[in-house]
């Protein structure tokens, strides 16, 4: 759980945690990088059409 306000040791200037300051950071990086992330799934999982084939066998005399 995220707490930004509270009474921990280690706080900085402002009352912010460095480990509340690390999930922010890591919060912020994911939240940046899975747009691009979807947008790879769904290329990836994209229906394929499905290809007929229509084989001719001719007899060699």
């Amino acid at each position: 759980m995220l707490t930004i306000h509270g009474e921990k040791h280690g706080k900085l200037c402002n009352g912010v945690t460095r480990r509340d300051f690390l999930t922010l950071g890591a919060l912020g990086a994911a939240g940046l990088a899975l747009p691009d992330l979807l947008q790879l799934q769904a290329q990836v999982s994209a229906p394929t059409t499905a290809k007929s084939v229509i084989m001719v066998y001719q007899p060699v005399d």
